[in-house]
């Protein structure tokens, strides 16, 4: 065999298509699983796991690692705790897209939802970026985790409107501005886009995002394949028939869907 396989022996495999565990190996050449089940094949390396339970990694769907994965590409401590891929973007805050200024609202925010300093953010997120795409390409190169990344609503609002974004309903003409950037955005590998907002997250009493009307919703949702519901408690990945290569994020049941899973599908 070549210098890159391995195999899991006599594991307790649970392999999160909700069937019972069973016992068996796991083959793996070059990074990628070959065969499950009892394998035969002399390994250049072989582990004993019995007694351990072996399962594919977690998929943590609600995280804030946006900021941490500027110096902490691992996501630590999640991948520790068998997490292998995170869902960032999400209360609708992400650190793009960004310009004129807006970094201390976007860091103000952060502060109230995850206690993330302002010197923290001095410190180690530079802000280089403007686009959602090249916040993308500044994490890509140190990154040890799988990352599905949201583009915030609250961050897409404060770039077209300023300050505004937190006191008005948008324009037509800013609405139209918007759907250009989530559609800039999935074309540079944003997979999820989740639209919700929060007044809690403002760090003050103004109303935020709260002000967004039904228009601007439908309008981003038919971009992006995705509905949210503030009544729903429950997050569903699931893949949107009629858009390839789209992932939806929905709050609850949906009813309709061609595929309903709780993961990421690609």
């Amino acid at each position: 065999m070549s210098d890159n396989s391995m195999v899991i022996r006599n594991a307790t495999i649970v392999d999160g298509t909700g069937g019972d565990p069973f016992e068996g190996d796991v083959f793996i050449k070059d990074g990628i699983i070959r065969e499950v089940g009892n394998i035969s094949n002399d390994c250049d390396k072989q582990i004993d796991a019995k007694g351990l339970i072996l399962s594919p990694g977690f998929i943590d769907i609600h995280t804030h690692f946006d900021p941490q994965l500027c110096w902490d590409g691992y996501a630590t401590p999640s991948i520790e705790h068998g997490v292998t891929t995170v869902v960032t973007g999400n209360c609708s805050l992400s650190l793009a897209p960004i310009r004129n200024g807006g970094e201390n609202k976007i860091i103000s925010m952060f502060q109230v939802i995850e206690d993330i300093k302002k010197p923290t953010f001095e410190e180690a997120v530079p802000f280089s970026w403007e686009s959602f795409g090249e916040y993308l390409d500044h994490i890509k190169p140190g990154l040890g985790i799988n990352v599905g990344a949201l583009i915030g609503h609250s961050a897409v609002r404060l770039y077209v409107m300023g300050e505004d974004s937190q006191k008005r309903e948008a324009t037509d003409a800013e609405i139209k501005q918007m759907v250009e950037i989530v559609e800039m955005a999935m074309k540079h590998g944003v997979r999820l886009q989740v639209l919700s907002s929060f007044s809690e997250a403002i760090g003050s009493d103004e109303p935020g995002t709260q002000v967004v009307d039904e228009e601007e919703i439908v309008e981003q949702e038919l971009v992006s394949g995705v509905t949210y519901s503030r009544d729903e408690a429950k997050i569903t990945l699931v893949k949107v028939a009629d858009r390839p290569g789209v992932a939806a994020a929905t709050f609850g049941p949906l009813a309709e869907a061609d595929v309903n899973v709780d993961m990421i599908v690609q």
